[in-house]
């Protein structure tokens, strides 16, 4: 197979995952697809999953092994895509893993259908738990970008990330990821499907995703929610313009976003003079798009975010301080 097909390299960003990565780097070196290279980029880790990276570079050739100060996941993926060689890219988080014939289907549809990108359905689950959920779409075959771009405004059928996907890496010349900036899958996809002459999708369910509690998306983390909140206004703003008829999924998507950063940096204790300006957009948006919000579940908070802005604040600070007194 490594003759005939084309080389695909898998970027794994690796921090502090020591009790994950040999699971993530065994569903990789199990790949039904063999002709892969495998770019571990270790970005600062303290753990000891610096020295796991090594021995599977010293174990398989196709494992390379890249070292880099601690920066983030989004410097990372850019220096996996710097040092890649293949014709086509994809992403696994170091903490998830996949089913070992991930690469083997997206590539064949990538192909069948002469597409850009090929996107797998996937699996969220919850360590210590039993709790799993799956998000596929209902068929397989080509999709429009307007189609996918409406999926992960509202119903997360296709993910807002890059790691259950497959992507030809020319897409990558224009498009990079935000340094030092945490929410980069949100910040980026939109603009590769953008810029995308055509995408295709499987109804399989291949990603299996990890949710951790203390991990860079489930930690209170102000300038984290900052950055979701940029990369998703900037997304919103793009689609509105450019894909027209997605305008009220945008306005809701927006909205959303705002009330959740709003609460999110409540529980994180920030000043309520610095979040003002949230404040004041969730207004505006209650002003001016009142109707399209109809059926939003974060309508209800909105308007008491609108109405009552300190009252909100202080009540989930208060909630907030209580649960981690119980949790202590």
């Amino acid at each position: 197979m490594s003759e005939q097909y084309d080389l695909i390299s898998i970027i794994v960003p690796v921090y502090n995952v020591k009790n994950y990565l040999e699971q993530c780097l065994n569903s990789l070196a199990n790949q039904t697809y063999k002709n892969i290279e495998v770019l571990l980029v270790n970005d600062g880790s303290t753990d000891g999953s610096d020295k796991i990276c090594e021995k599977y570079s010293l174990k398989d050739s196709r494992f390379k092994k890249f070292d880099k100060p601690n920066s983030g996941p989004a410097d990372a993926r850019n220096l996996g895509i710097k040092n890649s060689h293949g014709k086509y890219i994809a992403f696994v988080d170091s903490d998830d893993y996949v089913d070992h014939g991930f690469i083997l289907e997206l590539y064949t549809i990538l192909q069948k259908y002469k597409a850009n990108i090929s996107i797998a359905g996937y699996t969220v689950f919850y360590e210590n738990t039993n709790f799993r959920s799956s998000f596929s779409y209902d068929r397989s075959g080509v999709i429009s970008a307007e189609a996918v771009l409406s999926s992960i405004l509202t119903d997360e059928t296709i993910a807002n990330f890059v790691c259950n996907k497959l992507f030809e890496k020319e897409l990558f010349n224009r498009v990079k990821f935000p340094s030092g900036k945490a929410y980069e899958d949100v910040a980026v996809f939109y603009k590769l499907v953008a810029a995308s002459k055509k995408l295709c999708i499987t109804s399989k369910c291949l990603y299996y995703y990890r949710k951790r509690f203390g991990s860079i998306t489930t930690s209170v983390n102000p300038k984290s929610t900052l950055d979701g909140l940029e990369a998703a206004t900037a997304r919103n703003l793009y689609v509105s313009s450019h894909f027209p008829t997605l305008k009220k999924e945008c306005i809701n998507s927006d909205f959303s976003m705002l009330v959740y950063s709003y609460n999110q940096l409540a529980k994180s204790g920030k000043p309520v003079s610095d979040i003002e300006c949230i404040h004041n957009r969730i207004s505006y948006q209650l002003k001016h798009h009142f109707k399209e919000l109809h059926g939003n579940k974060y309508r209800p908070f909105g308007i008491v975010i609108s109405i009552f802005p300190k009252t909100f604040y202080r009540t989930v600070g208060l909630v907030e301080r209580v649960k981690k007194g119980w949790h202590r």
